[in-house]
């Protein structure tokens, strides 16, 4: 998978971790836009994916209005690309909203899968999501080892079908990965927060490849 800097500016994006915990039994809901500080990806129990963007937004000559408009336009004609790759009552690319505190600009974006998110290859992350039948046809899911959470059990997909149907999140980067689902399996070199148990990070050297399959 490969991967470019974000067009927000052209400005260099930096990597962290937020959530949102409701409850006693810590529900994992998507984010406020105003809580967001740092990049993050979000991805829900169908494979949508958000991305919020966080980029310095500190002179003056900067107008929130005119990023947005800007966007936009952009996104009308992304949109009309990849329209053939998502149902025909679905844009493939949104922009939820923006953001400006404390000289930075916080961009909200929803994709309708992981496909189209990487297509637009926001920050430094690339990623996959939809079913692990899917990713087998594909063959995404050649020569990796998953491990069941809490357990470190590796998962046979020749023998298990029961995770055929289950969403899968593939992705690169150093970008944090929030899942909203509770996580079954990763793969070894996926760091789980021990805070929230739904935020994932790679571990290891760069480039290397996670995968989460979701409860």
């Amino acid at each position: 998978m490969k991967s470019r800097k974000t067009k927000v500016f052209g400005l260099v994006l930096t990597a962290s971790i937020a959530f949102c915990l409701v409850g006693c039994a810590q529900e994992i809901q998507m984010p406020q836009i105003t809580d967001v500080t740092e990049d993050m990806l979000v991805v829900d129990e169908l494979g949508v994916v958000t991305s919020f963007v966080v980029a310095d937004f500190d002179k003056d000559y900067y107008v929130e209005d005119e990023l947005a408009t800007m966007i936009l336009d952009e996104l009308k004609e992304f949109n009309t690309k990849m329209q053939e790759f998502v149902p025909s009552d679905v844009l493939p690319a949104v922009l939820n909203d923006t953001h400006r505190a404390e000289g930075k600009i916080v961009v909200q974006y929803t994709f309708a899968n992981g496909t189209v998110y990487g297509q637009y290859q926001i920050g430094e992350l690339d990623c996959f999501t939809g079913t692990v039948a899917d990713a087998l046809s594909a063959g995404y899911l050649e020569g990796a080892k998953l491990l069941s959470v809490g357990k470190g059990k590796e998962l046979d997909l020749t023998t298990n079908d029961k995770v055929l149907d289950k969403q899968i999140v593939i992705w690169q980067g150093s970008t944090p990965v929030l899942a909203l689902s509770n996580p079954q399996y990763i793969s070894e070199n996926v760091e789980l927060s021990e805070i929230d148990g739904h935020t994932m990070k790679i571990q290891g050297a760069e480039g290397e490849v996670g995968y989460c399959i979701m409860k």
